[in-house]
């Protein structure tokens, strides 16, 4: 299956987002941003994942080097990086309760809903009669977690609902026509009725609060069909646009490790203006790409 470039946009614009929600926007455009930008990481992923390339034993393998390798890795940096920000963790802390509200909570949760929908995609021979009562249990469970007030460690109480994103996705490959043929009234529709959730109600995947979880999934699906639409007309209209984008989109990971570890190192050792403190996080990211990149060439194995 070849790449879809608009879905390396939408994740561009959403990490962008992400980085933005995480600074000093008025609350309206933060809760806004948080309605829908990592439920949007969840559907694409089920959207982009080749079910049927391998069977369950090789699937986990291929998702624990590509996941959770990176994802140990990247760890060990930023627990030493925070050593200087005056806010370390103690190993053992993290070992015992994970990322908490850093971003890097996004990647386990996504390597064991993967897996599940994987369980699920090879355990049930006709998932396409199922799959949606499967979902809507999903949703259900993550509802009641939520109403319980129930916080599990490495964030996963929030597996069940970013189980049934994933699930989602993977159903939204059969409404690529729409997403890919979007219409201006429809995109700005959906954008309404994502910011009018948001202004009634805050959705925070990293401790489960998704309740009414009826109302904020609506926001969020809502939401992510917008930002994918909008890719969609970048990738038609603005050839710019499309490359930088998609560019930051394929490195989502390097941004979610390290973009609020150095903004945490800014505001401890520098005194800058936001604009300027955003175009240096923009810079030290692409040195880290490259940074990254090379360290893989050396290799001759893509370890990050």
């Amino acid at each position: 299956m070849n790449r879809l470039q608009y879905l390396d946009i939408a994740k561009g614009i959403a990490i962008i987002l992400m980085v933005l929600g995480h600074s000093s926007l008025p609350a309206t455009l933060q809760n806004y941003i948080f309605a829908f930008h990592m439920p949007l990481f969840f559907i694409a992923s089920g959207m982009v994942t080749k079910w049927d390339k391998y069977d369950l034993k090789t699937f986990c393998i291929h998702k624990v080097r590509t996941l959770m390798l990176p994802f140990m890795v990247y760890s060990v940096c930023v627990l030493l990086l925070m050593r200087f920000t005056g806010k370390s963790s103690s190993v053992m802390s993290w070992i015992e309760k994970g990322w908490q509200s850093y971003a890097l909570w996004f990647i386990p949760v996504l390597f064991f809903s993967t897996l599940l929908v994987a369980c699920c995609m090879k355990g049930v021979k006709k998932l396409r009669y199922v799959q949606y009562p499967i979902m809507v249990l999903l949703v259900v469970l993550g509802g009641i977690l939520s109403i319980g007030k129930v916080v599990l460690p490495w964030s996963l109480s929030t597996v069940p609902y970013a189980t049934f994103f994933i699930l989602l996705g993977s159903e939204f490959n059969r409404l690529k026509k729409y997403i890919e043929e979007p219409k201006i009234q429809t995109t700005i529709a959906l954008i309404i009725v994502t910011f009018g959730v948001s202004c009634y109600w805050h959705l925070d995947m990293v401790w489960n609060i998704i309740t009414p979880v009826m109302l904020i999934t609506i926001g969020a699906v809502a939401g992510t069909l917008s930002i994918f639409m909008i890719s969609r007309m970048i990738e038609n209209y603005m050839k710019v646009g499309t490359k930088i984008l998609s560019a930051v989109g394929r490195e989502t990971y390097v941004v979610v490790a390290f973009s609020q570890i150095i903004i945490m190192l800014f505001n401890k050792y520098m005194t800058m203006e936001i604009i300027p403190k955003y175009i240096c996080l923009m810079l030290v990211l692409i040195a880290l790409v490259y940074i990254k990149n090379g360290i893989n060439k050396l290799l001759n194995y893509k370890l990050l």
